[in-house]
């Protein structure tokens, strides 16, 4: 991303919906290629829902989805 990396548009996004007052918020799943303990917990503690190393595996990727209740 050319303006921020994604654990910045993770806290923009939450900034965001707090100062609008969001009361469900975005489902936010990372995937990247990053493995290392410190990338996974702060993209955790940035409030990501997920974390997913790339390559995805669908079934995983289902798993997920289904874990946050954004398929059946």
């Amino acid at each position: 991303m050319p303006k921020m990396d994604g654990q910045e548009a993770i806290r923009e996004i939450r900034k965001k919906e707090i100062s609008c007052g969001v009361s469900k918020t975005a489902k936010i799943i990372v995937t990247t290629i990053h493995t290392d303990m410190e990338s996974i917990t702060t993209a955790l503690l940035g409030c990501c829902n997920a974390y997913m190393v790339k390559p995805i595996d669908i079934a995983k990727l289902k798993k997920e989805l289904k874990g946050l209740g954004l398929i059946q």
